[in-house]
């Protein structure tokens, strides 16, 4: 028995090692500023001549959340974006947003006043971290926020504040013919008391913009708000459509042609909330939630295709979030796909993904690195997330399990799998298996049976959590 159970250890121990040649993911922490509490996030991402761009916010000099913006590089490390002056009173909410295509602008909110709360719209060089402030509409109050720019860095888009003292969606040029600041509409004029422009949730060339008005709070993903597309060509915001029964939505990504709109909001199916896409023609295509009646977050990403997504979701009001992408094959716990890849997690938990790179190689966001909450970039190899679960892995993967079985059946008869050793499988690998026994959409790619089979207790793995579950 001892010599059949290790011939199918070896066998299965074999396919999981070489399906983990097929793709590799590697997790960068951005650390933290000097000064202050630990903690950052990242809230944008681009890589540009083999380095790694990452831009958000940490504490320099506070406890409280985010009162600075930084710039992160892969090749040397994070970096306070200076205020327009010094202000180190203040704690509101100061952060980096987006970042260009190709690593050369940020749009930003930074303070301009040496006391007080107020911060200002920016656009930021890279190079040199210059800061040109952006203003506001004509009449309005001095507090604005940068949240997504154009790839030329000349078109910003965010918020500032209007006359009656309410948050509204702007669009700032830093130069040329739209250079200044311009009220965007709110969707229902009449009845909207916030708008904004999603953070990263812009067209490439800048003329379309997608973002969330209404009055259940600026930019938040809940009843009371509408997300909606501004055309800056023809100056107008139109209302984004939902599956049946949508009574509400928020905007969470735009990829960069302008064409697709990553959106979330409730649904007759699903009442806490799902997501779907929105071709430019109007065609909602409903892309669910990974488990009935989790809670939906606002923050997500797209890739160019619209074929890969991520969000997070939460099994109640006080559970962590837990990420998701979603691509043609149904959807998939981040941190497995990370793990599955080769990324190192240890000591991380709670990888809350804000976005994704355009070309669905970066996924960035916050999570708990030994104990602090620290901002994250995982680096994943081109298509490895538009193609798990890997068709061509979980075919050799099963294909060797079944000769394994035929092996094994040659060999003895009556099978005693109680006493199957798996102590030479790593957590990783592990992690890989559980794949084929989740709760996942692949099942009808490879065939019921096999997958019942497994299912029905021929593998026991008692240390394997379901995906979603981590």
């Amino acid at each position: 028995m001892k010599k059949s159970a290790s011939f199918l250890l070896l066998v299965l121990t074999c396919a999981l090692t070489v399906s983990s040649s097929f793709a590799q993911a590697t997790l960068y922490g951005v650390g933290d500023l000097t000064g202050g509490s630990f903690y950052s996030e990242v809230r944008d991402a681009t890589k540009v001549g083999g380095i790694i761009y990452a831009v958000g916010d940490s504490n320099a000099y506070s406890s409280v959340k985010g009162d600075t913006g930084f710039l992160w590089t892969s090749s040397g490390g994070i970096t306070a974006i200076p205020n327009l002056v010094t202000n180190t009173t203040s704690t509101t909410f100061v952060t980096a947003s987006a970042i260009t295509p190709d690593g050369a602008y940020i749009a930003a909110r930074l303070r301009f006043q040496a006391t007080g709360n107020a911060r200002q719209a920016v656009v930021v060089t890279t190079s040199n971290l210059a800061v040109q402030n952006l203003g506001n509409p004509g009449g309005w109050s001095p507090n604005s926020f940068g949240t997504a720019i154009s790839s030329d860095g000349v078109l910003i888009y965010g918020v500032s504040t209007n006359p009656s003292g309410n948050i509204q969606a702007a669009r700032f040029g830093a130069s040329g013919p739209m250079a200044g600041a311009l009220a965007i509409p709110f969707l229902n004029p009449a009845t909207d008391t916030a708008s904004f422009i999603t953070g990263r949730a812009v067209s490439s060339d800048g003329s379309i913009a997608l973002g969330t008005s209404g009055t259940g709070g600026a930019g938040q993903a809940s009843p009371g708000n509408h997300a909606f597309v501004w055309n800056n060509n023809t100056q107008s915001v139109v209302a984004v459509p939902g599956p049946t029964g949508n009574t509400w939505s928020a905007s969470l990504a735009i990829n960069p042609a302008g064409t697709i709109a990553f959106v979330v909001g409730d649904s007759t199916a699903n009442p806490n909330g799902e997501v779907w896409l929105v071709s430019s023609g109007g065609t909602v295509t409903s892309l669910g939630t990974p488990y009935s009646g989790w809670l939906s977050t606002n923050a997500g990403g797209i890739d160019a295709t619209g074929s890969v997504v991520v969000t997070a979701f939460s099994a109640d009001l006080t559970s962590p979030n837990v990420s998701f992408i979603h691509n043609n094959s149904g959807w998939y716990d981040l941190v497995t796909a990370a793990t599955t890849a080769g990324a190192n997690l240890t000591g991380w938990s709670d990888l809350n993904a804000l976005g994704m790179s355009s070309d669905g190689t970066l996924v960035f966001g916050s999570g708990v690195f030994n104990g602090n909450t620290e901002g994250f970039v995982l680096e994943f190899a081109s298509g490895y997330l538009a193609a798990v679960p890997e068709p061509s892995t979980y075919t050799a993967i099963f294909g060797l399990s079944v000769l394994g079985f035929a092996a094994y059946q040659r060999h003895k008869s009556q099978p005693d799998w109680d006493h199957l050793s798996l102590i030479a499988i790593s957590d990783a690998d592990l992690r890989f298996l559980s794949v084929a026994n989740s709760r996942l959409s692949f099942a009808q790619k490879f065939g019921s049976q096999l997958l019942d089979t497994v299912r029905a207790g021929i593998f026991s793995f008692p240390q394997i959590k379901q995906l979603g579950d981590s």
